[in-house]
């Protein structure tokens, strides 16, 4: 646990206290922006790896434990986390390094920047948010609770950020567009365009959604369908054993394990050696999103 949680700190120190402030403003005019860039990927990418890798060797320490009863709500809660990040990957904004020149454009905010400047991180908030109180455990806390925290506070930071290279320019953008989701909508300094937004980009988001849901317990861990009877061969016959397994957090109560931990299997036979195969899967595709998602975060900060 304590790995985790100096690794939580890492991560949430180098955004909060580099990334978005006066620091990263001198360090840019030191070692260049590009310079810059490379070196803040590299650490926020070890600090992701970091992140996940002590999540999955934390000990389980149940808080107000598993809310199984919140997991039908769980998935169009993350289908709506999922629309909002994919589109903020693939809408140009002027959010992201190399979008400022949207900034000049006659209508600066188009699409998903209607309802949000900040869809990317909106949707890491609503996500780790879902995730956090769903899992009601420790290590869940420390991971989910630091990200919701850099998904709350990174589109704070990144206006301040903005505001001091841009100037007039991106007060023009700011009015007529809202760091809270619909807000400018609501206030009527914008309006719903879904025709830029794009059938497109939304029918992707919920095919990678999809996708992910079904491919979960092979990537993470544990089925989030599992409350509709699909836990065969992927929690059948896995004993609740110790703190850390079962739906409620329970020792020894008997009960199938939803969402089993990695070392929650026996250690023999070939079902072991699956269940083994499956877990260092799991963490090379696990590496691979957060890369991919580091590398966008750090455009953005």
């Amino acid at each position: 646990m304590l790995s985790l949680v100096l690794a939580a700190a890492f991560f949430v120190g180098i955004h909060v206290g580099i990334a978005g402030t006066r620091v990263r403003d001198a360090l840019t005019t030191r070692l260049g922006e590009q310079a810059y860039l490379g070196l803040f990927s590299l650490a926020s990418l070890a600090g992701m790896i970091w992140l996940t890798t002590a999540y999955g060797g934390a000990s389980y320490v149940a808080v107000w434990g598993r809310l199984a009863a919140l997991r039908p709500l769980a998935l169009p809660v993350v289908l709506v986390a999922f629309v909002l990040a994919v589109l903020g990957l693939t809408t140009p904004s002027p959010t992201v390094v190399g979008g400022e020149k949207m900034l000049e454009a006659a209508e600066p905010a188009t699409g998903i920047q209607r309802v949000t400047r900040h869809p990317f991180l909106w949707g890491v908030a609503i996500w780790a948010a879902m995730h956090l109180v769903v899992n009601g455990n420790l290590r869940a806390l420390v991971l989910f609770g630091s990200l919701l925290f850099l998904g709350l506070y990174g589109p704070v930071s990144i206006d301040a950020k903005r505001a001091r290279r841009f100037g007039a320019a991106w007060e023009r953008y700011a009015a007529v567009t809202s760091n809270v989701p619909f807000a400018a909508i609501a206030e009527r300094r914008n309006r719903l365009r879904f025709d830029e937004i794009g059938w497109g980009r939304v029918t992707f988001a919920v095919v990678v959604f999809a996708t992910v849901l079904l491919m979960h317990p092979i990537l993470f861990g544990g089925n989030p369908l599992g409350f509709l009877g699909a836990d065969a061969g992927v929690s059948s016959g896995v004993k609740v054993a110790g703190a850390g397994a079962g739906v409620s957090g329970r020792q020894g109560t008997g009960e199938k394990n939803a969402f089993p931990p990695a070392n929650s299997a026996s250690s023999h036979g070939p079902k072991s050696q699956r269940i083994n195969h499956s877990t260092r899967a799991s963490r090379q595709w696990r590496r691979l999103l957060l890369k991919k998602a580091s590398g966008f975060c750090c455009d953005s900060w």
